[in-house]
């Protein structure tokens, strides 16, 4: 893989992790962890999206797709396995 490809999922894996951090009020991971988090989904689905049945093609905006789908995946299962009590507002007497 080229810089460009690791440059590409870098930069949409930061993108997300700070868009994931904005869409959920702070709950959940802080916004390093956010970063960290999506950074390393979108190098991995950059890197193992396109030897399976989603290959997009080639080029900046494939790598940029798969990147996104990578980082999304990851973030997604990471709420629901990651650390953390996400539950905290169903408590009773919180609003």
């Amino acid at each position: 893989m080229s810089g460009e490809t690791i440059s590409i999922a870098i930069i949409v894996g930061l993108f997300s992790g700070w868009l994931v951090y904005l869409l959920s009020h702070g709950v959940g991971l802080p916004l390093l962890g956010s970063l960290a988090v999506a950074s390393a989904g979108a190098i991995f689905g950059a890197f193992v999206l396109p030897f399976t049945l989603l290959d997009l093609g080639q080029g900046a905006a494939a790598t940029a797709l798969h990147a996104g789908l990578g980082a999304a995946a990851v973030l997604i299962l990471f709420k629901f396995i990651g650390p953390g009590d996400d539950r905290r507002s169903f408590r009773k007497g919180e609003p």
